[in-house]
């Protein structure tokens, strides 16, 4: 006999106290049911949130790194365009330094930094599964700043492109030597126009290795994260 015939056969009988029982069994089922569903839910939604952790540490990591070795690239060659200036114009350039300041002055990097697996997650809707706060803020605080970081950088490819190249360009005769070379580094206007450029790679480099700093941090709070969810 089932549950609902139990109860129908308990009313008809008057007998409230069994029906009592048996009502109160079957939303003690449901309740039991509906438990154990949420249960498995949270525990796949945790799963999730782990493996999303996991995905941005590995992320963040390749990002950090590839920015540093940029940024790193980035000061050295501020440094040699700064000792290029200290000549200003008077001593005469060593032959072994003069190709050395032509790629800091002309070398522009294409690396782009970004944190995919982030971008990814807004895309989808997945990152409402990431429940620590501090995290998302650590990163919607990266995000941020890769696009400022970006837009100074662009600045200091726009130095090169519009203004040391075509000088570069008009000072230089002939195939590139370190001869041709130093025609355009005595160059007045090159002169000039390079102190603008170290300044932007000082900056951009401080700038990108600050956001190596903070991706890094930002690490360790997800990893820490990770682990708490062992």
């Amino acid at each position: 006999m089932s549950i609902t015939s139990q109860i129908g056969k308990s009313l008809r009988n008057r007998d409230w106290g069994a029906a009592a029982i048996d009502v109160g069994v079957v939303a003690i089922g449901i309740l039991m049911a509906l438990t154990v569903d949420q249960l498995f839910t949270e525990r796949q939604e945790r799963a999730t949130e782990k493996q999303l952790l996991s995905t941005i540490v590995s992320d963040l990591r390749f990002s950090a790194e590839d920015l540093r070795r940029d940024s790193e690239f980035t000061l050295f060659r501020h440094e040699v365009l700064k000792q290029y200036l200290s000549y200003k114009g008077e001593a005469t350039i060593p032959a072994d330094f003069i190709q050395d300041i032509g790629m800091a002055a002309n070398v522009t990097s294409a690396y782009t930094p970004t944190v995919r697996a982030y971008n990814s997650m807004i895309s989808t809707g997945s990152l409402t599964l990431i429940k620590s706060t501090d995290i998302l803020m650590a990163l919607a605080d990266i995000s941020r700043d890769i696009e400022n970081y970006q837009n100074y950088r662009n600045q200091t490819t726009n130095v090169w492109l519009f203004t040391l190249m075509p000088i570069w360009l008009e000072t230089i005769e002939g195939p590139a030597s370190a001869e041709h070379y130093l025609n355009a580094l005595e160059s007045r206007r090159f002169f000039a126009a390079t102190g603008q450029r170290a300044t932007f790679l000082m900056f951009t480099g401080e700038n990108g290795i600050a956001l190596v700093e903070k991706m890094t941090e930002t690490i360790a709070l997800v990893e820490q994260e990770l682990l708490d969810h062992q």
